[in-house]
């Protein structure tokens, strides 16, 4: 665990997502769990013992399994945008069996733990932004759709922390399997812009870095799937079509990220495969956005 400024901490340590604590006089705030049982368990102890009132909230960047099967450890009221909340609210009682196999089959050590436990629904929900005030501390979660729809930022000003969810990832391929592509070069553009006061990013896997780095090499990645899409349906190709460029695609994010994938430890690391099919749904879900956006009368 790293005190990154007074009273908030980071631990990028475990398998999958960072996750964050931060602490005010009446408890704490937590961001994101832990991916595995263990994990979370520890994470959750370690929060507890920062402070007597123990942890307020639990705020989800966004729904993927890896952030929400083990929400139950915290026993905190959960605060996420209302996509996610819809997404919670439409599993039968306990999560689908395929996100667990998901998480078992990338660990399968530590995914032995899992059961399938009930699904912990949202306490609080929103869809634009919201202000979330916990005694001394002030902050600020705004909707920012990328990896999925439901994705959201939170910000404190105050220091200038901001934790970006999977919009920010570094040394790992970021998922784009349920991505919106515009949407999320958009956010990352204005906060290359500064329109945020954000002097330390918290990316939702992977070490902090350079903001400035982080940032251009993530716009670029994904302005060249933009291209890439772009040029396909203008040259009249069809959707499934773009399967034979996946390749194309993560030979170009493996030349640009500054730790390529093959050097990190594999515990940090998605198989070939798995990349592979982030780019196969990223890449159609992307024509799909096309076709809509052109389909769409100009105002």
């Amino acid at each position: 665990m790293e005190e990154i400024a007074d009273g908030v901490f980071i631990e990028t340590g475990y398998e999958g997502v960072n996750v964050g604590a931060i602490l005010t006089s009446d408890g704490v705030i937590c961001i994101d769990m832990p991916s595995y049982p263990r994990d979370a368990r520890d994470w959750t102890n370690r929060v507890e013992r920062l402070h007597g009132r123990g942890v307020r909230y639990l705020v989800l960047t966004d729904y993927h399994g890896d952030r929400i099967l083990n929400t139950r450890w915290m026993s905190a009221p959960i605060i996420t945008h209302q996509v996610v909340s819809e997404k919670l609210n439409a599993y039968d009682r306990r999560y689908p069996q395929q996100l667990i196999d998901s998480l078992i089959q990338r660990n399968p050590v530590l995914g032995r733990e899992f059961t399938s436990s009930p699904v912990v629904q949202a306490a609080v929900s929103f869809s634009g932004k919201m202000s979330l005030r916990v005694a001394d501390r002030s902050l600020i979660l705004i909707s920012r759709p990328g990896p999925t729809p439901g994705n959201i930022w939170v910000s404190w000003p105050d220091s200038g922390i901001l934790f970006t969810g999977d919009s920010i990832v570094t040394g790992v391929h970021p998922p784009l399997g349920e991505m919106c592509l515009h949407d999320w070069i958009d956010s990352l553009e204005r906060l290359e812009a500064g329109t945020h006061d954000a002097e330390t990013i918290v990316p939702g896997r992977g070490e902090p870095g350079d903001p400035d780095a982080m940032i251009a090499t993530l716009v670029s990645y994904l302005w060249h799937i933009a291209e890439l899409v772009d040029q396909h349906i203008a040259a009249g190709l069809d959707r499934q079509g773009l399967t034979g460029r996946i390749r194309e695609i993560t030979r170009h994010f493996e030349s640009r990220t500054p730790s390529p994938l093959p050097s990190l430890s594999p515990a940090r690391t998605s198989s070939p495969d798995w990349i592979d099919l982030q780019v196969a749904m990223g890449l159609q879900r992307a024509y799909d956005e096309f076709l809509l956006a052109s389909s769409e009368p100009v105002v």
